[in-house]
């Protein structure tokens, strides 16, 4: 008989993370080898994403008491994955480094004081640095040099710096390293993604910026094998090749533009400067010299081949967010619309039922959206009907709560709900201006909050219907305007909270769309307005053309659509000529 598979006590940091899920998912999936599974993260893990028989903690990578929690449970492998990789606008280098430098010391100071025996971490190629003199396949010989000006690349570096000191004199403890390339998935949001998701691909002059890539799930698997296996050793993790910029332009069927590298130095730092960019010259570093990793260690010595290389990685992104698969990127996701009875709201869910889509429809008409769920689940569709007031916090809480109960969670939310009002402030009772910023604005911050937890959970996307009247003026609807303003400045915050969460947020701002809103407008002493005042918008769009511009640009993941191409005229001319637009508006409103 053979020597008995040790089995391990494991608890991974970032456990709620894109990487750190997906280990959890595979623990608990397959428990052979494994006794118990901590999931521990700064956020807590809402129940529906919660796995069976994992134990789910909450904590701090800086807790001084962090050795005593892997007392109590146990744990001898440490599978160590929180960090800043995509910081917020309000984050500090100071923050950045507290987290990813002293705060991975505190837990290896923890690992030695509990007497855990393997410590797994999951650093980074960026370790290498982008230098014009980097060989060309950088192994893990090679030394780290990660350039002080990028935080994430210097901070990679200093740990491993840290780690080789505990190696030599900690040998009890020990360490299993891999070195990722830039990491994809269908969920994957961060800097270099939304490099690929503008619309002309930038590139600096003279350099072809490979990257080399490695799928999430190839990550995952690879950090199990580590757990399972007992190995240890220091990895690069990518797929076989590196895919250039170009490559990647042709490939999405976008143009490439290679601008000289003083150019680009110039016109960040202008930007920097101006305070409209929080990068500045250093990042051309970051294109022109990109460290290109080879796994050949990581095959023949781990014993581990990634599923795809870096061209079919790339290939399988691709797919999914832009080509073939785009169009189902909603599959099998839970999404909640709120005001789904009719216009914008029902073509919405038709549109999200044909992708597969399980939906949450939400309305005061409960009637409406009744006939809605039974014609959908007629089609096939999963549909949940639920009446809602979206004015009371309590029954969003408790709309929200039922859709998780039924579906194990909330991917997307479009915050649709909305009312009108016609007519001049001088003439409209306050009363008005506070329903339409209850039901507006209020409303979609209420549905917000109470999804919000399960959207962190899964990485999900948050849609807000607002409208021209959002970015500029509309005479005779001041109070719509301003409850649409305020959706911009609330929702943009949030997207800058939640940035590193990979958390979407799509504004999209259409014309006048033909949902009979304006035949249901508020007069200005809040009964119906005047028939004579409904009457005077011209070439209205069907909802329908809204609801596939609106799919579209969620699974891109895009900031702001302003559709159709009349809402893009409005938006560039309030912006360049205020006074013209005003007098368009003031012509298109009839009082």
């Amino acid at each position: 008989m053979g020597e008995p598979t040790p089995s391990h006590r494991v608890l991974i940091t970032g456990a709620s993370g894109l990487v750190g899920s997906r280990v959890v998912e595979r623990l608990a999936a397959d428990r052979s080898g494994i006794d118990a599974v901590v999931a521990m993260d700064l956020r807590e893990v809402a129940e529906p994403r919660r796995r069976p028989g994992v134990e789910y903690c909450t904590g701090d990578i800086r807790d001084p008491d962090l050795a005593e929690l892997l007392r109590r449970h146990g744990i001898d492998t440490v599978v160590h994955l929180a960090a800043i990789v995509t910081p917020p606008k309000q984050s500090s280098r100071e923050l950045e480094y507290s987290i990813d430098v002293l705060g991975t010391g505190n837990v290896v100071e923890a690992c030695l004081r509990a007497g855990v025996r393997r410590f797994i971490y999951t650093s980074s190629g960026a370790a290498y640095g982008y230098h014009a003199d980097n060989p060309r396949l950088l192994r893990e010989t090679d030394p780290l040099r990660g350039n002080e000006e990028f935080a994430y690349a210097h901070h990679k570096r200093l740990v491993e710096e840290m780690l080789a000191g505990h190696r030599r004199d900690h040998p009890e403890l020990e360490q299993l390293i891999f070195r990722p390339g830039t990491i994809l998935g269908e969920t994957v949001a961060n800097p270099i993604t939304a490099m690929f998701e503008r619309r002309v691909v930038m590139g600096v002059r003279g350099s072809d910026a490979p990257f080399v890539l490695i799928w999430d799930e190839d990550v995952a698997a690879c950090i199990v094998q580590g757990i399972r296996e007992g190995a240890a050793g220091i990895y690069n993790l990518t797929g076989d090749g590196a895919v250039t910029l170009p490559q990647i332009a042709r490939r999405l069927g976008k143009p490439y533009v290679a601008l000289p590298a003083f150019l680009l130095q110039g016109s960040l730092w202008v930007l920097q400067a101006l305070r409209l960019s929080s990068r500045g010259p250093e990042q051309v570093k970051f294109l022109r010299y990109r460290p290109v990793l080879s796994n050949e260690r990581l095959k023949s010595e781990f014993g581990f081949t990634p599923s795809a290389t870096s061209e079919e990685c790339f290939e399988r992104y691709r797919r999914v967010r832009f080509g073939d698969e785009a169009r189902s990127w909603a599959s099998d996701r839970s999404v909640v619309i709120t005001g789904a009875a009719s216009g914008i709201g029902a073509a919405l869910a038709r549109r999200f039922a044909r992708a597969g889509s399980r939906l949450g429809l939400l309305d005061l008409d409960g009637a409406g959206v009744e006939a809605l769920a039974k014609e959908l689940e007629g089609q096939g569709a999963d549909a949940l009907p639920l009446r809602c007031d979206v004015t009371a916090f309590e029954e969003c809480r408790a709309a929200m709560g039922a859709i998780e109960a039924a579906f194990g969670g909330i991917d997307v939310l479009v915050n649709n709900a909305g009312i009108t009002q016609l007519g001049r402030f001088v003439d409209t009772d306050v009363e008005v201006i506070r329903r339409v910023m209850e039901v507006n604005f209020f409303g979609s911050v209420s549905c917000t909050k109470a999804a919000l937890p399960s959207l962190l959970e899964r990485r999900g996307r948050i849609v807000v219907l607002s409208s021209v009247a959002g970015f500029s003026p509309l005479a005779t609807r001041s109070g719509y305007s301003a409850s649409k303003h305020a959706l911009h400045g609330f929702f943009e915050s949030i997207r800058a909270e939640h940035l590193r969460d990979g958390l979407r947020v799509t504004m999209v701002c259409p014309s006048f769309v033909d949902t009979g809103i304006g035949d249901r407008a508020l007069g200005p002493d809040g009964g119906p307005a005047p028939r004579e005042a409904r009457t005077g918008v011209r070439g209205a769009i069907p909802p329908e053309q809204i609801a596939d511009a609106i799919f579209d640009a969620a699974g891109r993941g895009r900031r702001l659509l302003a559709v159709p191409m009349s809402a893009r005229a409005y938006y560039w001319i309030s912006r360049l000529a205020p006074a013209l637009y005003e007098r368009l508006m003031a012509r298109r409103t009839r009082a």
